[in-house]
């Protein structure tokens, strides 16, 4: 019981580091992190990103809203797919991104993803069973777990990286 209650307390001693979740029932991903920095320079650094990430941010960000903290953004991402006969292509599958800050936090989600063939990746199933079977659809959600895990993750990197210009 002694070093139960020093492990807790030698793990109380270490900053809380960012938790990345991922909820298979709705097919969302979630990433709440720490840093210390302003609300403002926390909303700008993430909007920042997603004109850098998304090419053509006046179509893509749908919420701008600096008092509260809050971008929502709808885009698409390329995830890859293997068809008949071996040949490899890519689909466009919708994707709508939040981002929500303030003072020293922020939170990314990703959601609300949608394949052309298979539908909401909520699903268990794929929407049209000619283009893409069960396995097909287990395949496609796998990778996309691929492409957005690493997405997730440059988010979070690139908010570590504020720069202080106090000169």
């Amino acid at each position: 019981m002694k070093s139960f209650v020093v492990v807790i307390l030698f793990l109380l001693c270490f900053p809380i580091v960012g938790i990345s979740q991922f909820d298979k029932s709705d097919f969302t991903f979630q990433r709440i992190d720490s840093v210390k920095a302003s609300k403002q320079e926390l909303y700008f650094k993430a909007k920042s990103w997603l004109i850098k990430k998304f090419i053509d941010s006046k179509e893509v960000i749908q919420v701008d809203d600096k008092e509260s903290g809050k971008l929502i953004a709808k885009s698409t991402i390329k995830t890859p797919h293997k068809a008949m006969a071996g040949f490899s292509g890519y689909d466009n599958t919708e994707v709508v991104i939040s981002v929500d800050v303030k003072d020293n936090k922020y939170r990314i989600r990703f959601y609300d993803l949608i394949h052309p063939y298979g539908g909401e990746y909520k699903n268990d199933k794929p929407k049209n069973t000619m283009m893409l079977n069960k396995s097909g659809w287990d395949k496609v959600k796998e990778r996309t777990i691929e492409i957005v895990e690493p997405l997730i993750s440059e988010f979070n990197t690139y908010m570590k990286t504020i720069k202080n210009d106090n000169f």
